[in-house]
């Protein structure tokens, strides 16, 4: 009986392999579906498509900041937990927007643009928390100048993000720990890691963060996103709590250049409040006029390769995929007409130790801060001692903070640091004078984007030992300009980001050259689970009248008749197939998002929420109970259900890498599913539910074939078939070497079924060629044993034992208005 259903299981799983998406790609996948959300107005949304959707009255600001808000609500709190608040004025904003686009067209360069802002800078209509407990609720009454930029420019502040406690990290005792779109195990980066992963999982267009030693750049480079820190006196830092003034700024954080650079145009410029800004007088420019895709040629980019942080290790694992990513970067930039030349930095490592001086300014600055608040509100402490000091703050930051009391400008250490910050950008600026450059280039980081400590919140040490390879205090500490853009993802799945850094007031030659990298390489990714919902605008609508179902014609014989006729669940359901009562028949299950639909034998079902929309599906019987039941993969990690019911996974075991393509069957014929992943020829078979090293590996068939399992030799064991046109060659072995049966079977463009079909314990093939079936009961070249007709032309075929006798047949699906 379990070899039986075995067979059934890898028939049903390798039927539905184009539609269960099982194969996913390094690069993670877009989140659109094939159910009409592709085209979301709102899913990599650009200031740009927002209003062209606008003018052509495809959606409204209402509608779009509803759309944003529903986002929120439906993914954030369990997944990113990257919004603390949403405003609660947003809405009647959009609609006055609205109203006066009827009367006059847009109101400014931002119009209806959903604007996420970090929780360091205030704003007048939602508490500003920084990050902690302390400020619960606080609310200043005021916006900070860039807000009010924002808002004469059109746009609609939509949201506080989250951030690391006063400006360090990526947690705080406010609301806890940031998570990474991309693998939610893993650090958003700080301290603007909330605008980082709001921006890059669409919950709002564009965002608002703050870079004192990196935390704009490092945010957009680990979430695939584009991140400006600015010449230091570009952008007004008034209305923001301070940690060093001259080191500190604000800017954006968009999922595209241009987008980032119109933000820049709107925010930038001399603000009375920040005496800084008086520098920027006449330095600020148009910075999206006149991109181009063909801006890169011709510039001369300087490569620095050392690595700029005592934490990097350039023997670790990570390290190498960082770099492979970065090398491809640079040749892309070759490609698209720069000139690459690596340079180095004398005494780089050494001078760079300026920047922990720089904590000298932290108190007097805080103190100073929260004196002006105390003129215009009732701040819940007077100084930046009660700060460091209070039982409120998480273990990690509260050392870190106490660090810094008594720390003043007058200090030695804090004279010696600055000294040697002007010392650095004199040796930048020479290098770049010496090779004619327009910018340099390196990594923002030399590592991947490290796992979260479990105990992040509680653990003063939570993060040592972390690495980072952070390189992004160069802009800092010379106070130069430096954008980071999107070069790719890791073999394991994890973004990168490189750091295009300038001369003082050169954004706008930055901007040229990262969109034109940006246009060559289209390296910007939506994170894949989070898709767009349903009933976003621009999604296709359900068509008029009745809400169309999916009706099954099931064929329990090889006569091409229908035996059993189901409506069942919606058309735009993923089918799944599974014995899933134990009775030795064949049903079907319908999953909606990360709803599963199961019924059973008296036409009730089982209803159940497991994984996330975005997650792949794998059906097996993961514990040999006779029974099939769900596991869902995301990236490397599967979590694995031996019951129809909701809650926590039974197993969580993460194995192979995010673009293996994963296969299930029973490979040691124990009565148990397992994993097996293929990587090009090369598959990696594991016998049990946990993670480690493969019990099998072994190479077989070319990289290019097609993939197929099933117990072809009926000992109860399943292996391996790869296709290559019409030519198949089976394995009755997980070894390598040569096919244990080759044969031709059907034409090249045939879609090939396996399947026990004659009921005698072993798997062999069918091939279908529009409506006819051909099947094979046995693995060798020839006619045909059966040749059927059935079902129509455009069906969705699936096959099983749809009444338990041990052999497979066909069930067809019809979408139908019912």
């Amino acid at each position: 009986m379990h070899h039986r259903r075995t067979a059934t299981r890898r028939i049903a799983l390798a039927a539905l392999v184009p539609s269960m998406a099982l194969t996913l790609v390094t690069a993670p996948a877009s989140a659109a579906a094939d159910d009409g959300t592709a085209d979301s107005l709102v899913v990599e949304a650009t200031i740009s498509s927002i209003h062209q959707a606008l003018a052509a009255g495809d959606v409204s600001c209402t509608d779009l900041v509803a759309a944003y808000v529903d986002r929120i609500e439906t993914y954030d709190a369990e997944t990113t937990n990257a919004v603390q608040v949403v405003s609660t004025q947003a809405m009647a904003a959009a609609a006055e927007l609205d109203a006066e686009y009827a009367r006059t067209g847009l109101t400014g360069p931002l119009h209806c643009v959903p604007v996420l802002v970090k929780d360091q800078v205030e704003t007048a209509d939602m508490p500003t928390t920084y990050g902690s407990a302390i400020f619960a609720g606080f609310e200043t009454g005021r916006d900070a100048t860039v807000v009010t930029r924002l808002r004469e420019a059109g746009a609609v502040i939509l949201a506080k993000t989250n951030m690391g406690e006063f400006a360090s990290g990526w947690a705080g005792s406010a609301f806890g720990v940031c998570r990474n779109p991309y693998d939610l195990s893993r650090a958003a980066s700080s301290s603007s890691c909330g605008t980082g992963a709001a921006v890059a999982a669409n919950y709002g267009a564009v965002g608002i963060a703050e870079d004192t030693g990196g935390s704009t750049r490092g945010p957009a480079a680990w979430n695939n996103a584009v991140g400006l820190r600015p010449t230091t006196p570009l952008i007004s830092r008034y209305g923001m709590m301070p940690a060093n003034p001259t080191y500190d700024t604000l800017g954006p954080l968009t999922r595209t250049v241009e987008d980032a650079a119109i933000v820049t145009s709107v925010i930038a410029g001399p603000d009375p409040n920040d005496p800084l800004t008086a520098e920027a007088e006449g330095h600020v420019d148009d910075y999206a006029a006149g991109l181009d895709a063909d801006d890169l040629e011709g510039k001369r980019v300087g490569v620095v390769r050392e690595p700029m942080s005592a934490d990097t290790d350039t023997t670790a694992p990570d390290y190498a995929r960082v770099q492979a990513v970065v090398d491809a970067a640079y040749a892309d930039m070759e490609a698209l007409g720069a000139e690459v030349i690596e340079v180095e930095i004398p005494r780089l490592r050494e001078l760079l130790a300026a920047y922990s001086a720089g904590g000298a300014e932290t108190e007097a600055a805080t103190n100073a801060y929260l004196a002006d608040l105390a003129d215009i509100s009732d701040p819940p402490v007077a100084t930046f001692e009660e700060i460091a000091t209070s039982p409120l703050v998480t273990p990690t930051r509260q050392a870190s903070l106490r660090s810094l009391l008594g720390r003043t400008t007058q200090d030695p250490e804090y004279l010696e640091g600055e000294q040697m910050r002007e010392e650095l950008r004199q040796a930048v600026l020479a290098v770049m004078d010496e090779h004619e450059l327009d910018a340099i280039a390196h990594a923002t980081f030399d590592h991947e984007a490290p796992v979260i400590p479990a105990d992040q919140l509680t653990n003063p040490d939570a993060t040592a030992g972390l690495r980072q390879g952070s390189n992004r205090n160069l802009a800092p500490v010379t106070g130069f300009p430096a954008l980071a853009v999107p070069a790719g993802f890791t073999t394991a799945g994890i973004p990168v980001g490189i750091d295009l850094l300038g001369r003082p007031w050169s954004e706008a030659v930055l901007f040229e050259m990262a969109y034109a990298y940006e246009q060559g390489t289209q390296h910007r990714t939506a994170p894949a689970d989070f898709p767009a919902l349903p009933d976003e605008p621009g999604t296709t609508p359900p068509p008029a009248g009745p809400r169309p179902t999916a009706t099954f014609h099931l064929s329990n014989d090889w006569r091409g008749t229908t035996h059993t006729t189901l409506p069942y669940g919606q058309r735009t359901d993923e089918v799944l197939i599974g014995d899933w009562d134990g009775d030795g028949s064949e049903s079907v299950a319908v999953r909606r998002g990360s709803t599963f639909h199961v019924p059973d034998p008296t036409g009730a079902e089982a209803v159940l929420s497991y994984g996330r929309p975005g997650d792949a599906v794998l059906v097996g019987d993961w514990d040999g109970d006779g029974t099939d039941t769900f596991a869902v993969r995301r990236g490397a990690t599967y979590y694995v259900k031996n019951s129809l019911r909701g809650g926590n996974a039974d197993v969580v075991l993460t194995y192979g890498r995010p673009s293996d393509t994963v296969l299930v069957g029973d490979w040691d014929g124990n009565g148990t599913d397992t994993l097996a992943v293929r990587r090009g020829a090369d598959f990696h078979v594991k016998n049990s539910l946990s993670g480690g090293a493969a019990s099998v590996s072994f190479t077989f068939g070319r990289p290019g074939d097609i993939a197929l399992t099933g117990d072809w030799d009926g000992n109860g064991t399943d292996t391996l078939a790869v296709r290559r046109g019409a030519d198949f060659h089976v394995k009755n072995s997980l070894s390598g070497g040569a096919a244990s049966v080759s044969f031709t079977f059907g034409r090249p463009g045939d879609i090939a079924l396996t399947g026990d079909w004659d009921g005698n314990g072993t798997d062999t093939v069918a091939v279908q060629r529009d409506r006819t079936f051909h099947v094979s009961n046995s693995l060798r070249a020839g006619a045909a044993a059966t040749v059927v007709t059935f079902g129509r032309t455009g069906d969705e075929v699936h096959v099983g034992d749809w009444d338990g006798d041990g052999s497979q047949t066909l069930g067809i699906r019809r979408t139908t208005a019912g």
